[in-house]
């Protein structure tokens, strides 16, 4: 009997033991499988978030190459055409393209005409560093390059971040050289990321922190 209690007692203590280990390894396993599920569930969100960015960057770059070939804006250019800014850049111009800024730079990167709207307000701002921007990062002079369109991402000072394209300015018959380079751009603040979050249904939020030093100033795709 007393041999009997012994074996019992021994077998209530594995079994507890036995218990509280497969408690803790089914714990573990739950709580392995919901880290693995948020990780997966924010690359996912993540990439929805970063394809939806270069489609807005997409869309810039193809209108700034669109606008750039058109005969009224090499015109402008050539100094032949001066109604073309009231008649096509209209503060509704902005907010249907959902820009900031339309800029109209020589073959030297000089600023010829700079235009800088808020989209959503539609009223004028100010973009520090616009006026240098092509001074200050000559790839998007697409007038002096062999390449077609640009599109990327530039850290303006104040450390904003421009989404932005280029396209060189020139006859829609190609039947001169470009006289100048046409750039559009978008900020990405707070009214654009909620923009993007509504396009993808994702709860988008801005860090107001400060832009880590490496980042780079420019990222691009060209073609």
């Amino acid at each position: 009997m007393r041999l009997t209690r012994r074996v019992s007692t021994y077998v209530a203590v594995v079994m507890s033991v036995l218990s509280a280990v497969l408690l803790f390894a089914a714990a573990t396993a739950l709580l392995s499988t919901a880290f693995r599920t948020d990780e997966r569930t924010a690359l996912e969100e993540s990439s929805r978030a970063m394809n939806a960015i270069q489609a807005r960057l997409d869309a810039i770059g193809g209108n700034a190459t669109d606008w750039a070939m058109w005969d009224d804006t090499y015109e402008f250019m050539n100094g032949d055409n001066p109604s073309y800014v009231e008649v096509n850049l209209p503060a509704e111009t902005f907010t249907n393209l959902d820009v900031n800024v339309v800029g109209f730079y020589d073959r030297l990167g000089r600023p010829q005409k700079i235009i800088t709207v808020n989209p959503v307000s539609g009223k004028p701002v100010s973009l520090p560093g616009i006026d240098d921007l092509l001074l200050e990062h000559p790839s998007l002079n697409l007038s002096r390059s062999q390449e077609k369109s640009f599109s990327g991402v530039l850290r303006l000072p104040g450390d904003q971040l421009l989404l932005v394209g280029t396209g060189p300015i020139m006859p829609s018959d190609r039947s001169a050289p470009p006289n100048g380079t046409l750039v559009m751009g978008r900020v990405l603040d707070f009214s654009a990321v909620e923009s993007i979050g509504e396009s993808t249904q994702l709860d988008l939020t801005m860090s107001t922190a400060p832009i880590a030093a490496d980042v780079p100033a420019a990222t691009s795709t060209a073609s």
